[in-house]
């Protein structure tokens, strides 16, 4: 009984307590109190991208902050406008963005009056483009932002635009799947671009909110010939029905392999029209097995001409295509490209064994080879349509470079001269540094410094540095070092062969 009464007494109290305190407020004391405590707290700075912004303004992209600054604003420019249609009126909900050449760097809704603002957009040649569901877009191109500039006025054009569907068949009629199909108005309009639709396995497609006025439309496919285009009528809220009808074209098969029978992967395949030129836009590559399709050709005879890296250019003539039809598959054979010999000889003469020489040309980089005991070296696989770059590299000689060799040629003979040498040692009045920079400048006739050669230099315990295969000729030599000033350029004589030189360098203060 006596612990019945102790918990009403508890509940009562509880009661009574909650009454008296349910309207009490802090006396001002207490406030401030508060405030302080409240004060003392550090503040945490919120990042300006995290930051939700109102509707009606810009989506930032990818904006750049500065390091322990935050945003820098004066790197960047705004753009504000207007989306109206025909009557003048605002456009509200369009959605607005700004491209810098293909990429969108900023976008937007505009707001119930059509008004819209881009902000943060770094300098650039902008498009604006606004589009919204039943209306033709609208854009404004060639507007060149600089920084901390604000464009306004700018004016984003929407007409309520109709449809345009269709199919698209061979002359068959069966359904053509993977056509592109493309819609551009007759007359240019201001901030009308064309649009551009690829059919599906019914080749049926479909263009919606298209500007209401002439427009030119076409169709291509792989299999299929060219085609003019042909005109359309669009008109507001309406949608205009056309059947493409493509020809298939003829179709060429084949292989290319080398004289062993061994498939040639990766030849390019080019049209060639009558005159001996090539057909642009008409070219194939082989795959793995060496086999190739061209497809969409007209009737008549074609050349193709094969190129593949390391084999003779080849031409076959005279290939008869019929539309629609596929003609008998081609086998092409390639021969071993041309090849270029040639010796390295030093300045008496004699040869120089295991010098470094490579070969290249516009498609083709040979391995690189040594020369043998009579100094003999020899590349094949070149084309005779384009030109070789030789380059020789001896230990001890200066390296040689030979450009724009035609072929055929006749037996090279490549003469190397002997290098100089320098040699040299830093001091200083500290320890001189173990790792620096050797930086070589040779002196014309006037006293002009050419870049010549950058020698880097690790862990020198001796603080010594030895170049070779340098130019016999004057050179200034400056030497850098980290926590070293540049050592004063110093002025050494190769011309007659090899020198030694002693640089001072210093510690920066």
């Amino acid at each position: 009984m006596r612990y019945l009464i102790l918990a009403l007494v508890a509940v009562l109290v509880a009661f009574v307590a909650y009454f008296l305190l349910k309207d009490w407020k802090p006396s001002l004391v207490e406030k401030e109190s508060k405030v302080v405590e409240t004060e003392k707290r550090p503040v945490r700075e919120r990042n300006p991208t995290s930051i939700k912004r109102p509707v009606g303004q810009p989506k930032r992209i990818d904006v750049p902050t500065a390091p322990d600054a935050g945003f820098d604003s004066s790197l960047y420019g705004t753009i504000k406008g207007t989306v109206i249609e025909e009557t003048g009126g605002g456009v509200s909900g369009a959605s607005v963005s700004a491209f810098l050449g293909s990429r969108v760097v900023a976008s937007t809704i505009s707001d119930k009056e059509g008004g819209f603002e881009l902000t943060f957009l770094p300098e650039g040649n902008y498009t604006i483009v606004a589009s919204k569901k039943g209306f033709s877009d609208g854009s404004s191109e060639n507007l060149y932002l600089r920084a901390q500039e604000r464009l306004e006025g700018v004016l984003l054009r929407l007409v309520r635009g109709g449809g345009v569907e269709g199919r698209v068949t061979d002359d068959r009629r069966e359904p053509l799947s993977g056509a592109t199909i493309v819609l551009f108005p007759v007359e240019p309009i201001q901030g009308v671009r064309p649009r551009q639709a690829q059919s599906d396995n019914e080749g049926r497609f479909r263009f919606e909110d298209v500007y209401p006025t002439l427009h030119r439309i076409g169709a291509s496919h792989p299999d299929c010939l060219q085609k003019e285009t042909e005109t359309i009528s669009v008109s507001v809220g309406q949608t205009s029905e056309i059947e493409i009808v493509l020809k298939r074209g003829g179709t060429v098969t084949g292989t290319v392999s080398d004289e062993n029978g061994s498939p040639i992967k990766g030849a390019n395949i080019y049209i060639m029209q009558s005159s001996g030129s090539l057909h642009l836009g008409q070219v194939t590559v082989t795959d793995e097995e060496g086999k190739f399709t061209i497809r969409g050709l007209q009737s008549g005879t074609i050349n193709l001409k094969v190129i593949a890296r390391g084999y003779k250019t080849n031409v076959t003539e005279n290939i008869t295509v019929i539309e629609g039809e596929t003609s008998r598959e081609i086998r092409i054979v390639l021969s071993e490209g041309l090849a270029i010999e040639g010796i390295v000889v030093d300045e008496n003469g004699n040869p120089i064994k295991d010098a470094d020489v490579s070969a290249s040309s516009q498609t083709y980089y040979a391995s690189p080879q040594k020369t043998d005991e009579n100094g003999y070296f020899q590349f094949k696989g070149f084309s005779e349509e384009e030109t070789v770059a030789l380059s020789v590299r001896a230990s001890g000689y200066i390296p040689v470079v030979l450009r724009e060799i035609s072929l055929p040629t006749q037996l090279k003979r490549i003469t190397m001269r002997r290098g100089a040498v320098l040699t040299g040692r830093l001091v200083s009045k500290d320890v001189p540094p173990s790792d620096f920079v050797v930086v070589c400048y040779r002196l014309d006739e006037q006293g002009n410094r050419h870049l010549e050669h950058q020698e880097f230099v690790n862990n020198s315990k001796e603080h010594i540095f030895t170049i070779k295969e340098l130019q016999p000729a004057v050179y200034e030599v400056i030497v850098r070092a980290r926590d070293y000033l540049d050592s004063t350029p110093t002025q050494v004589d190769l011309s007659g062969g090899n020198a030694e030189v002693t640089i001072f360098i210093e510690k920066r203060p």
